[in-house]
């Protein structure tokens, strides 16, 4: 989502708001990486019904 409004706003010749965007999607990824890490962890922690 944030590349593609970071393509388009570039496109329009707004290079900041392409530079914010593109930083937000960086941040995005790096906090859905370590999202799915905890979640995993959580996942081989949790007890498993018999």
């Amino acid at each position: 989502m944030y590349p593609e409004y970071a393509r388009q706003a570039s496109a329009a010749g707004d290079t900041g708001v392409a530079e914010v965007l593109n930083g937000t999607a960086k941040d995005e990824l790096r906090h859905a990486k370590a999202f799915s890490k905890k979640v995993a962890k959580l996942g081989r922690q949790c007890p498993t019904s018999s």
